[in-house]
């Protein structure tokens, strides 16, 4: 987690990315991602899990060796891509080939059309990562790509208005690990970049970076993508950033742990991603070999509160399919609302239903209490899965002071057997709609089920297109 220095700074500067209204009142929907998300009266061993990533085919047509780097809606309906590639069109890698930008477009996230390329840039050994945002108050694009200089890898910046015509804007802006990832925020108007970065760190195992360092994460800001806070050009000697600067792994973590790369996303509209994470092994003994870089730890996902804390609740959960080893590096395509991820070495799409990442569970008999919320005129629905022979779920409705209210009794809304994105909450046919304006909470109960969100029925109806 960031330091309580940094962690006050970022929270600051995010506060807009808060879901707690002044009042103190949740807003809807209510999501439940770890114990912070529910009330502290739980019953139960309530567990908070990730659901990981599937397998759904072969994506037709997307351009071979392409990274994707964003996606952009479309006039005529779809979705233009945005990737990038420094390998050639026989597939052959170089740190001298072009870096080009490919722009295609799908409208089915399934299917990719009429590939062309946007952008070629020479002279840099690049070093085969970038990224591509879109920024949508003016539909300008940015690409940053890492080439290998001294005293370590550069970011250099380009950015186009149009998609077609490109500029060098910084050559380079800053250094440091050529692992990253760039995004915009709407909120504050502002590029963010989880940078991967080093710290001084002793490590058993040496590897490719020698023994004195291991890589870890921190967070750069910019009103223009070319001037960065802090200001400063990290390398593998350093100057290195402070320890309460740094997203580190901590005493839950294997002892070798480094953190790779992320990916940054919203997951109903609250800041999530994927870790990418890694552990040097001893030479002898390496089984990537020809190289002293060792192997990866597989990626977790994890989620931002209060700005960008990171919280890593999943790390025991592979987020990837397991024949799928390999980390994207791209935020999703979310079309038909499912999440989709391109691997440009096989053109195989993982994903997920954007509304059933995170959950809470419990195997046996549970109960969990929500945080306050004020009641909308439309009722409430509840997304939920339980659908086994032993699962059930029932909802009480409580006052501001955990009072059961009268007519909203959880033997009055009981369900079995039910897997259902959009469950209509009723108390034997009763709305919630009777209870507007009013301050109250939820008490649910259940048994080998998985809770994921409350809605307002009108959301959840409008979601699904009912």
């Amino acid at each position: 987690m960031l330091s309580r220095c940094c962690l006050t700074a970022v929270v600051c500067l995010f506060a807009a990315c808060s879901s707690v209204l002044a009042d103190e009142t949740a807003s809807l929907p209510l999501l439940f991602r770890d114990a912070d998300d529910v009330e502290g009266d739980t019953y139960g061993r309530i567990e908070f899990r990730a659901n990981p990533l599937r397998d759904l085919g072969r994506a037709e047509n997307y351009p071979p060796y392409v990274d994707a780097g964003c996606f952009v809606p479309r006039e005529a309906g779809g979705f233009w891509m945005y990737g990038w590639t420094n390998f050639s069109d026989a597939g052959e890698f170089s740190e001298t080939n072009p870096l080009r930008v490919i722009r295609c477009w799908t409208v089915d996230g399934q299917s990719f059309h009429d590939p062309e390329t946007v952008f070629s840039e020479t002279g840099q050994r690049w070093l085969g990562y970038a990224n591509i945002v879109h920024r949508p108050a003016d539909g300008a694009l940015f690409l940053f790509a890492w080439s290998r200089g001294s005293p370590g890898a550069a970011v250099h910046v380009y950015s186009s208005k149009d998609g077609s015509s490109w500029e060098r804007r910084a050559s380079p802006a800053y250094t440091d690990h050529d692992a990253c990832f760039f995004l915009w925020s709407e909120e504050t108007e502002r590029f963010v970049n989880f940078q991967t970065t080093y710290q001084r760190w002793d490590k058993r195992y040496p590897d490719n970076i020698g023994g004195r360092i291991r890589r870890v994460l921190s967070l750069r800001t910019s009103a223009d993508g070319v001037a960065w806070e802090p200001d400063l050009n990290v390398g593998f000697s350093g100057p290195y950033r402070s320890a309460d600067e740094l997203i580190v792994p901590d005493e839950n973590d294997p002892r070798e742990l480094e953190f790779y790369r992320v990916v940054v996303f919203p997951v109903q509209g609250k800041p999530a991603g994927l870790l990418s994470r890694y552990a040097p092994s001893p030479q002898i003994a390496n089984t990537r070999e020809g190289t002293k870089h060792g192997p990866g730890l597989g990626v977790e996902w994890f989620f931002c509160r209060e700005g960008w804390q990171v919280r890593r609740p999943y790390r025991d959960t592979e987020a990837l399919p397991a024949e799928r080893p390999w980390m994207p590096r791209h935020a999703p395509l979310e079309v038909d609302r499912t999440l989709r991820f391109y691997n440009p070495h096989d053109q195989r799409v993982v994903g997920i239903r954007s509304d059933r990442v995170f959950h809470a569970y419990c195997r046996a008999n549970g109960e969990f209490s929500t945080p306050s919320f004020k009641m909308q005129a439309s009722g409430l629905s509840i997304n939920v899965d339980a659908d086994a022979y032993d699962s059930y779920v029932m909802v009480e409705i409580q006052d501001s002071a955990g009072e059961v209210i009268d007519g909203f009794e959880k033997e009055r809304c009981v369900w079995k057997g039910t897997d259902s994105r959009n469950l209509r909450l009723e108390w034997n046919g009763q709305s919630a709609a009777r209870l507007t304006g009013e301050v109250v909470r939820l008490r649910v109960y259940l048994r080998n089920a998985a809770v994921y969100s409350v809605r307002t029925a009108s959301a959840a109806a409008s979601d699904l297109g009912e």
